[in-house]
């Protein structure tokens, strides 16, 4: 049961690099100015 609990917990963790890779692709589109492209990425 602990063991079902624990791997329970590691499979909702975020990957760190998808968070990364999400956070440079909005910083990309913020400095080209491509509004419409940023407010849907964050939006999803």
């Amino acid at each position: 049961m602990a063991r079902n609990a624990k791997l329970k917990m590691l499979r909702y963790q975020p990957n760190p690099n998808f968070l990364f890779n999400t956070l440079n692709a909005v910083l990309a589109l913020i400095m080209m100015n491509d509004t419409h492209r940023t407010n849907s990425m964050i939006m999803r």
